[in-house]
């Protein structure tokens, strides 16, 4: 078997959110390592062009080919895919869609970074419809099962799909962190927390904020501490978002520094967070810095006042959480005031913990050597399903 030179992310993006990071942060590992030629294909309506002119580098932004497709067909402008390369991309693309199909000799791996696109799918059905698309994609994943072309991300994509295909091998690629080092530089006091939340402005992320903001404002007045809540976020001025936080918490001081990335986010967090208080990838952004995260579950509607949070030692096979309601593969929840209540009474030794936790389990040269074997194994192509 010829070595693997060509490696293509396929992205469907419409934001710049934890699939769109993880799939950069592996791609900039692999032009670092020397060994392969990296390509980033997505819509050409993307953000994701716009962020990496605004935060790569010129010499690693000119290291990614990028290839953008138009919407209406997926695969044109395929003729500039090198017919060697091994094509990587989320697992919904197994899910739902065929024009893949025309992409008949490229080796594929798929990589499932979200669990809960399954169900969504399901629900829109009738009876006899779901019978067909369950039998379409059980001949799709056991043929990319065999060919050892599926990864997971986490306990929530893997159970939430071996539910309905319990073949499915548990192959997981935990999320790829580049510096899980602790960076932190602000001193605790618990009596002053500078909490930050990461998380981009859509509804089932800001019910979490909402939560987030409600159970602060109670703690902060029963313990009577002073809070500082950082939205880290893309929520404008002028949304109604914005004002709402403004009026309805008063205990707490609400600030918003923007949407912040890379090298200006890890600064601000070292300086700024005592806690990151987020959802999936966003919690690791403040836990590769030796900074305490909870996570918080999304939510298409408003969270109840007796939702639980996890410190991410707690979750079990590299989960960050998911939504509401799920199995997130929780093993330990707190209410929020008991969760900070821990923070502040044994930060040192939580740090320390969540620190060996994420060295162990998200340090990115293990991930990429998880990545680079399933890259180098899989034998799916679509011309062997018909």
């Amino acid at each position: 078997m010829p070595p693997v030179k060509n490696i293509i992310f396929l992205l469907h993006s419409y934001g710049i959110g934890g699939e769109v990071l993880t799939c950069l942060r592996m791609a900039c590992w692999l032009m670092n390592d020397g060994r392969y030629k990296v390509y980033i294909a997505d819509r050409q309506e993307s953000p994701l062009w716009y962020y990496l002119d605004k935060h790569f580098a010129d010499p690693q932004k000119r290291s990614i080919c990028q290839l953008a497709y138009n919407t209406q067909k997926l695969i044109q402008g395929r003729e500039k895919f090198p017919t060697d390369a091994v094509i990587v991309t989320n697992g919904t693309f197994l899910l739902l869609n065929s024009l893949l199909a025309s992409l008949k000799t490229q080796k594929f791996v798929f990589y499932f970074m979200e669990p809960h696109t399954y169900d969504d799918i399901l629900e829109k059905l009738s009876f006899w419809q779901k019978l067909k698309y369950r039998w379409i994609i059980y001949q799709r994943l056991y043929k990319a099962d065999v060919a050892d072309a599926l990864l997971f991300q986490d306990w929530p994509n893997y159970v939430n799909l071996r539910k309905y295909y319990p073949f499915l091998k548990k192959n997981y690629l935990p999320i790829a962190i580049e510096t899980p080092v602790p960076h932190k530089e602000k001193t605790f006091h618990p009596e002053y927390l500078h909490i930050c939340y990461i998380g981009r402005n859509v509804s089932s992320k800001n019910n979490a904020l909402l939560f987030i903001s409600s159970a602060l404002s109670d703690y902060a007045r029963s313990r009577k501490i002073n809070i500082t809540l950082s939205v880290i976020s893309d929520i404008g001025a002028h949304d109604e978002l914005h004002q709402q936080l403004y009026k309805n918490y008063p205990f707490i001081d609400i600030r918003f520094p923007g949407t912040l990335y890379g090298t200006r986010l890890n600064r601000f967090l070292a300086e700024q967070a005592d806690v990151v208080i987020s959802m999936g990838v966003s919690c690791l952004e403040g836990a590769k810095l030796g900074i305490p995260a909870l996570s918080v579950p999304a939510s298409s509607q408003a969270l109840p006042p007796d939702t639980k949070v996890g410190f991410l030692p707690d979750f079990k096979d590299f989960s960050l959480g998911g939504f509401f309601g799920e199995n997130n593969g929780l093993t330990i929840s707190y209410s929020l005031a008991e969760a900070l209540d821990r923070i502040r009474i044994d930060y040192d030794r939580l740090t320390d913990k969540q620190n060996r936790y994420i060295v162990q389990n998200f340090n990115i040269n293990n991930t990429m050597a998880r990545f680079l074997q399933t890259v180098k194994q899989t034998s799916f192509r679509f011309s062997d399903i018909g």
